[in-house]
């Protein structure tokens, strides 16, 4: 399986939490900037079964939700 872990701007995620748990089984991918652009946004995390929010930044509208 294949995560997103979106917005991590202050580069924190992967040391806040551990992660050990899922490393066997989930490849995280954390994205440091935000995807202004949705087509952009959606074509880095198409392959991604879970999708990690830190910030309210980035929203996601049924657009979005359809694509993916």
């Amino acid at each position: 399986m294949k995560c997103a872990v979106l917005d991590d701007y202050q580069q924190v995620a992967m040391s806040m939490t551990d992660w050990t748990g899922l490393a066997d089984r989930v490849d995280v991918k954390v994205f440091h900037t935000h995807f202004e652009n949705e087509d952009e946004l959606a074509a880095a995390i198409e392959d991604c079964e879970i999708v990690v929010i830190m910030r309210e930044r980035t929203p996601f509208r049924s657009g979005l939700f359809k694509r993916l």
